[in-house]
């Protein structure tokens, strides 16, 4: 019958599954950048939706904090390098490197810089600004998470 051939089937399936969750585990316990891309995109998430609320309460120097943040710590995770010593230069240089396209690296550039000029030069904000930087942030994660 079938449904006997099936229930055959279980334990070795069940075998399987826990064998490959042990070696993943295994894994990242041992590898630690496979363990910083694996979160990275979870962590820049969550950044993401802390920008946005800090950009609803209009909490302006905050959110472009927050903004660098997920970028730059998305980035070094990707890339595998310590998040502090990161400027707008070594990441278009490490992004050439890994053949990411010259508008892409533009765009980081652009990201960091807005967000560097906003925080310590704090001007007058314009309220669809904030926006287009949050979606630009959304978008090049989105991006660069399958090319990095």
């Amino acid at each position: 019958d079938w449904w006997f051939l099936g229930l055959q089937a279980v334990p070795v399936l069940g075998f399987l599954g826990v064998f490959a969750y042990r070696r993943r585990r295994e894994r990242v316990k041992g590898d630690v950048a496979y363990a910083r891309r694996l979160r990275s995109r979870s962590e820049a998430r969550r950044r993401l939706a802390e920008a946005r609320r800090m950009m609803r309460s209009r909490e302006n120097g905050a959110f472009y904090s927050e903004i660098y943040r997920a970028v730059a710590e998305f980035l070094a995770d990707r890339l595998n390098v310590p998040a502090a010593g990161m400027t707008a230069d070594s990441v278009a240089e490490a992004l050439a490197d890994r053949g990411v396209s010259p508008e892409v690296v533009s765009q980081v550039r652009t990201v960091f810089q807005q967000c560097d000029f906003a925080r310590f030069a704090p001007t007058q904000i314009l309220n669809g600004e904030m926006e287009t930087l949050y979606k630009t942030a959304e978008e090049l994660i989105d991006e660069l998470g399958g090319k990095i």
